[in-house]
């Protein structure tokens, strides 16, 4: 029964109903064949009997008639309890015009994790997605919906873009269900992470923007485990354990934007429709850095690719592709990864060319592609360039102080090193532009004036790299006071007065190595042996300097120093000190750089050390911190080069036309800006920019995804239903969600029906008792008072 909008009641089998309908007209047609006539034959016997019939006959026909009554309408019961119908309790509140509606809001997870693929479990089976079974549970949903409350309003809303509603506000029966149908099919899940909080507030913001009498909200998800409770973030996984099923903490703000909208004149109501699967297993590249400071063309580069297994089992080995912009590289062997662990797998790559390169590495496909791909923009110098500062110069060579790390770090031959080197004197420090050098080294320098050591500061503390060799000409009291000055200065710590080995020793040998420093690493796996014969026999003692008390740690522009490399005397004494001094390093070198204190030079593994010293220490590009899809792009253009313009390619080019983007002033900074905030695709983002020369240059901008999203690990129901204890929440798997199970108001008669046909069947049956009595009783009086 339909009034107005309003579907008042209606049937689940209504087939049934019909059946009862039909079953309703037996007793009638039994009624009426009961009462053919036969030929009559009169006979006087029989006038007696005509005559009391006569009398009788009124009260037996209305005796049949509510019989007959009664018989009928048990059949018609029959039919309405199998045909289970039901009424909408609202809707006759609606009539009355006594309700304002109910809001129906159906938020659907569209991040990238929706797209895990599911093989098909029988043969001929096509493989489908997570994704694709939520879009067939809301499709459900909404036909459900629509035939029971078509007056309500729905809105279809995603995480990825919850203030940007797929369906705004619709009357459920104006809704086209096939135009419906064929729009939602063609979605597909974003490359963003879901973020559940943000999007439950955009929910409660249009819930306050309407006057309803109450609001049932869908959320249809694979409920993810670090969605709904704090635990390690995703990239943890493989630096230790995995938090013990049940005992991870609830995430405080899941559903709290909805606290508080439910009162006395109005209900809230959650279903949380599960589609996940337990199908977890997932292989993805969660970081892509380089491990050396500057990566120089035609010069091999080292990178690290970390992969993460967030499966339950081991993976397989499998492979891993290297592209250079379009440019294949070598294919690296991603070996088995161990279940919730992840490793550093070690990518060497040339670039061919000066700029910004565009590098990808790629995994072997698996059941969800999307995180196999890491995205980066490395920046490829023409060389990297040193300054040597010779505070021992001399016509041989092999007396000069600076000669032989110079050949070090730049190789004679045919074989370019990737090193420039400048060589300057001690007394021309001042005068230097610092900041063309990706790295500068004292080598025994007598002394440093303050504003050269202000100088030295400043480049330190911009990112450049200061390693300091000491020697016979240095002045312990001037590096003292200016270098270290109350352990806030550059040098990582105070010296003392050199110590030479004694005369019955060859000299010091090389103790312990802090092998998990990166510059030393490589060398790891060679101890003791790549430093066996190798000997000092003067250096200078030194107190490794703290951190500063005089400032909190985290302010201080000097931290605490740490030992690198020790001697093996009885005071383990540093050999090699590292300071970090804002953006740069500092390392400090107790003994000299040529062979008049040690025979370094003269040990295979000099080059090496000097190679990796120079690589490590040197100034890094400025790069931005990894750009995550959804995060909008910035790009700070420099003052009277470039026009206030740029043209902006997003990685779907030429299927996406390219964009011109006025710039405008920051906010903060005021300078002149690019931004751009539709990021809504890992990849390489190109912005073209025209200097006011007239040429072009173009910057690439890697755009990746958020790997946190990759960990599958599911909530289980207790946990989920723990997770959520307090609040007014239905659980559902998205394959049982029909009329009952949709959360819709109504209610169904059979019951009551059910007991009105026993009470029909009981009435029937006394009646019939009660009727045939009387008629007995009649003729037993007639017969004797006739």
């Amino acid at each position: 029964m339909i009034a107005g909008n309003q579907v008042l009641a209606a049937m689940i089998t209504p087939a049934m109903f019909y059946a009862g309908l039909a079953c309703a007209a037996i007793p009638i047609v039994i009624h009426l064949i009961s009462r053919r006539r036969f030929r009559r034959v009169r006979w006087a016997a029989t006038q007696f009997l005509l005559e009391a019939n006569r009398q009788n006959r009124r009260r037996i026909r209305i005796e049949e008639l509510i019989l007959l009554a009664l018989r009928c309408l048990a059949m018609l019961l029959i039919g309405m309890v199998l045909a289970r119908i039901f009424v909408r309790p609202q809707a006759f509140a609606g009539l009355l015009g006594s309700r304002a509606g109910t809001d129906y809001i159906i938020l659907l997870d569209d991040s990238f994790s929706m797209g895990l693929a599911e093989t098909g479990s029988r043969a001929g089976d096509q493989d489908t997605s997570v994704f694709d079974q939520a879009l067939t549970a809301v499709e459900r949903l909404v036909g459900c919906l629509r035939e029971e409350c078509p007056s309500d309003a729905l809105t279809i809303a995603a995480t990825s873009q919850p203030d940007q509603a797929i369906v705004a506000e619709t009357n459920l029966g104006r809704l086209d269900p096939v135009a419906f149908s064929q729009a939602w099919r063609d979605r597909k899940p974003s490359s963003r992470r879901a973020d559940l909080p943000q999007a439950l507030a955009a929910v409660r913001q249009l819930l306050d923007a309407r006057r309803s009498a109450g609001a049932v909200v869908y959320l249809v998800s694979d409920f993810q485990r670090i969605d709904w409770l704090a635990g390690e973030p995703a990239q943890a996984i493989g630096t230790g354990g995995q938090a013990a099923s049940g005992t991870w903490p609830r995430q405080k703000g899941a559903l709290e934007p909805l606290a508080g909208w439910d009162r006395t004149d109005r209900s809230l109501k959650i279903v949380l429709v599960d589609v996940g699967s337990e199908n977890i297993d997932n292989l993805a590249v969660t970081g892509l850095e380089t491990r050396q400071a500057q990566a120089v063309a035609g010069i091999g580069t080292r990178l690290i690719a970390r992969v993460a297994n967030f499966g339950r089992s081991e993976s397989r080995a499998r492979t891993m592709q290297v592209f250079v912009g379009e440019a294949g590289q070598p294919a690296v062997p991603v070996p088995a990864i161990p279940a919730g662990q992840s490793i550093e797998v070690p990518v060497e790559v040339v670039f061919p060319q000066v700029g910004s390169a565009a590098l990808t590495v790629e995994l072997q496909t698996d059941s969800l592609p999307v995180d196999n791909r890491r995205f980066s923009v490395v920046s490829v110098a023409k060389s990297l360039r040193v300054l040597l500062v010779n505070g021992e110069s001399s016509s041989d060579p092999y007396q000069d102080e600076a000669f032989l790390l110079s050949v070090a770090l730049r190789p004679r031959g045919p074989q370019f090193s990737g090193n420039e080197i400048a060589v300057v004197a001690e007394d021309e420090l001042e005068q230097t532009d610092l900041a063309s050098f990706h790295a500068v080294i004292l080598a025994n320098v007598g002394r440093v004036t303050e504003n050269a050591a202000a100088r030295l500061e400043s480049y330190v503390a911009s990112g450049g790299g200061l390693a300091v060799f000491l020697g016979d000409q240095v002045d312990v009291e001037a590096y003292n006071r200016v270098l270290f000055g109350d352990g806030t200065g550059l040098l990582p710590g105070r010296l003392s007065e050199p110590v030479a080995a004694p005369n019955e020793s060859p000299g010091f040998r090389i103790g312990e190595m802090n092998a998990n420093h990166p510059a030393l690493r490589p060398f790891a796996n060679l101890m003791p042996t790549c430093f066996e014969g190798a000997l000092v026999w003067a250096y200078f003692p030194a107190a490794v300097a703290p951190a500063p008390a005089t400032q909190p740690p985290t302010t201080s522009p000097a931290q605490a120093a740490v030992t690198l490399l020790q001697l093996d005397d009885v005071d383990r004494s540093p050999l090699i000190l590292q300071r970090d001094y804002q953006a740069g390093h500092v390392w400090l070198i107790t003994s000299s750089a040529d062979k008049e204190w040690n025979n370094l030079p003269d040990h295979p593994i000099f080059v090496v050390f000097a190679m990796e010293m120079t690589q490590y220490l040197a100034r890094r590009p400025s790069q931005k911190t990894t750009q995550l899809v959804g995060q909008p792009l910035t790009l700070p253009l420099e003052p009277g080069r470039h026009q206030p313009v740029a043209t902006i390619k997003s990685p779907a080019y030429p299927e996406q036309p390219a964009v011109t983007v006025p710039a405008g002033s920051d906010t903060v900074s005021g300078a002149m800006t690019v931004r751009w905030a539709q990021t809504e695709q890992p990849g390489f983002y190109q912005i073209d920019l025209t200097e006011q020369s007239g040429s072009h240059v173009s910057e690439p901008v890697a755009v990746n995804l958020d790997t946190n999203e990759s960990d599958l690990r599911r909530m289980r129901r207790d946990e989920l239903q723990q997770a959520v204890a307090g609040w007014p929440v239905e659980y559902v798997r998205g394959e049982d969600l029909s009329y009952d199970t949709a959360g819709t108001a109504r209610k169904e008669l059979w019951p009551t029906l059910l007991v009105l046909l026993v009470l029909t069947l009981i009435t029937e049956q006394l009646l019939a008792c009660w009727f045939g009595a009387n008629r007995q009783w009649s003729a037993l009086v007639r017969r004797h008072h006739p």
